[in-house]
C-alpha cells in the first residue's frame, strides 16, 4: 500500500461538506490566522487524525471532543464524494490559510504524510470491504492480496 500509486479519477465536486471542514479547520488554527493542517485515515468502521505541519490549537480537555468533531466532518466529506464505481478516499488531507485550502484525497495508496505507527492503520477487512464495493478498474493492484472472504481477514 505504501508504494502504490493512485489511479485516475474524476475530482469530487466540493460541496458544503468540504466548506464545512475547511471553516473548522480555519477555526481552530493555533495563531488564529487560518493555517492549519490535519489528516485523516477515514473507512468505513475506523478513523484517526493526525496534525501536519500547521497543527490545530487544541484546548486543555478539549481534545478528544475536536477529534470525534472533525471526524465527524471528514466522514460526512468523504460519505459525500463517494462514486459508486470508484470508491471512497482512504486517506485525507487538508491546509488552509485565511484566503485559500489545499485537499488531497489518496484512494490507493498509503501517502508519506501520514503518520504509521505499529498499531494505527487500516485494517485488513476495512480495506476488503473498499476494495469489494469498487469496480474492478478502480481496485489498485495490492487489492488482489487481500483475503478472497471478509471472514478469512
Amino acid at each position: 500500500m505504501t508504494g502504490g500509486t493512485e489511479l485516475t479519477r474524476p475530482v469530487p465536486v466540493a460541496g458544503t461538506e468540504l466548506v464545512d471542514l475547511v471553516d473548522w479547520a480555519r477555526a481552530h488554527a493555533a495563531d488564529g490566522d487560518g493555517r492549519c493542517s490535519v489528516l485523516f485515515e477515514i473507512l468505513d468502521d475506523s478513523g484517526r487524525a493526525a496534525h501536519g505541519e500547521a497543527p490545530p490549537a487544541v484546548p486543555a480537555g478539549a481534545g478528544y471532543r475536536m477529534f470525534r468533531e472533525a471526524v465527524g466532518l471528514v466522514r460526512r466529506l468523504r460519505a459525500a464524494e463517494a462514486d459508486r464505481s470508484s470508491g471512497n478516499w482512504i486517506f485525507f488531507r487538508l491546509e488552509t490559510s485565511a484566503t485559500w485550502y489545499t485537499v488531497e484525497r489518496c484512494y490507493d495508496w498509503w501517502p508519506a504524510w501520514m503518520p504509521r505507527c505499529r498499531y494505527a492503520g487500516p485494517s485488513v477487512r476495512a480495506l476488503h470491504r473498499e476494495m469489494r464495493r469498487r469496480a474492478p478498474e478502480y481496485r489498485p493492484p495490492w487489492a488482489d492480496l487481500l483475503p478472497m472472504s471478509e471472514q478469512a481477514s
